[in-house]
């Protein structure tokens, strides 16, 4: 028998159109799934901010960490320039770096100073990762590393001049620029550069706009794997990770509460300019836990300190009941869990000065277990540590 040539080409035509929407199909879902919505940025709206509720209404948790000094007071903390809390140490930079753990016992110190290849001149920042503590020493150019466990050292990193600030990331290490100082590693313009984790090259250039000037208006924070760099004038946080600088947050405001761009100008040449003007400014250095998002900002109404709550993503102003005496945490770190405040003495004066009497809080008063906290600390020991975490669903 004959084949049927026209039969059998009718078969392969259909044949053909079915795969051919097969195919179509497959590549219209593999874009669709391609296309991923983040939600970001976060957005705090000012005008939401005019009422404020009880800080301590917002805590779902908080701990209080006693320092102790040492046996032979070697470990007195002063000018703590940064702190890092991980699951079971809290490490300082303090002219070297100090490491207690969580219930404040000292653990070890790294504070060998001097030309030995061990031994730092000048510590100027410490980033940290799950094995190691990583030193900046900008006089002898080398990133020094620790290990996290006991604060032995372990090796050098040679670095180039001009850099200010380090964050260990697990891909390399992000360097903080800061000012335009060229050198033969980098010459570029940008406020960020992500390197490797030999600082043998530059892998990418971040954050920069030629209008903002970038290295002189912004404040940089540690994040979890990122810097979180909060744009002073235009109210803007940044996530810097290796990969680039993306929009994280933004402040929402009227327009006639923005800063217009000549007094942008102005405050390049003097900081102070736009105090007491009706706008808003100053977007404080931010941090956040998995959760939550805490930072400050300068409005025509005064400072503000809100909470922002990721799931529900609203934001609440946070003060205090007692404001002549208790007032909105200084942030000063953060980890997946917990926000960090130091509590020096100077700052605990307040709780503990004549102004202030014993019997100013009943015990039922829900700021008494606090306060008798700060009366029990006394002027000559370590700060106190308070952990907060703040409640899901604001």
């Amino acid at each position: 028998m004959r084949p049927n040539y026209l039969t059998i080409i009718a078969y392969i035509m259909k044949t053909a159109f079915h795969i051919a929407l097969l195919l179509l199909a497959g590549f219209t879902s593999c874009q669709k799934a391609s296309v991923v919505d983040t939600g970001l940025p976060y957005t705090v709206h000012v005008d939401s901010l005019k009422n404020w509720v009880r800080l301590e209404d917002l805590i779902e948790e908080c701990k209080y960490i006693q320092l102790e000094q040492g046996e032979n007071f070697e470990y007195i903390l002063s000018n703590i320039q940064n702190v890092f809390v991980t699951d079971q140490r809290i490490l300082f930079l303090s002219d070297g770096v100090y490491c207690f753990d969580l219930s404040g016992h000292p653990v070890y110190k790294i504070d060998q100073k001097g030309h030995a290849s061990s031994e730092y001149i000048d510590c100027s920042s410490v980033s940290i990762d799950d094995n190691y503590v990583y030193m900046l020493d900008r006089v002898k150019s080398n990133i020094h590393v620790y290990s996290i466990a006991d604060g032995s050292f372990v090796r050098n990193i040679a670095c180039p001049r001009g850099l200010y600030n380090i964050k260990k990331t697990r891909q390399g290490i992000i360097v903080d620029i800061w000012s335009r100082i060229a050198t033969s590693f980098y010459d570029g313009e940008y406020r960020f550069i992500a390197c490797d984790s030999d600082m043998t090259k530059c892998n990418a250039e971040l954050l920069f706009d030629e209008d903002r000037e970038y290295h002189h208006v912004g404040y940089v924070s540690d994040g979890n794997d990122c810097l979180l760099f909060s744009d002073n004038y235009y109210c803007n946080l940044y996530k810097v990770t290796d990969q680039g600088a993306d929009l994280y947050l933004k402040i929402d405001c009227s327009p006639s509460q923005r800063l217009p761009q000549s007094v942008k100008e102005k405050l390049v040449e003097g900081r102070n300019y736009a105090l007491g003007q009706p706008y808003v400014r100053n977007l404080h250095r931010v941090y956040e836990t998995v959760s939550h998002i805490v930072g400050s900002i300068d409005t025509p109404q005064g400072g503000i300190f809100f909470v922002y709550d990721k799931e529900s993503r609203k934001a609440r102003r946070a003060e205090s009941s007692l404001k002549k005496y208790m007032f909105p945490p200084i942030i000063s770190a953060s980890n997946d869990n917990y926000f960090v405040q130091i509590l020096d003495s100077e700052t605990i004066d307040v709780y503990t000065n004549p102004e202030m009497p014993d019997t100013l809080l009943a015990p039922t008063h829900p700021d008494y277990a606090i306060q008798q906290v700060y009366k029990q600390h006394k002027e000559d020991q370590n700060p106190i540590i308070v952990l907060y975490k703040f409640k899901k669903g604001l």
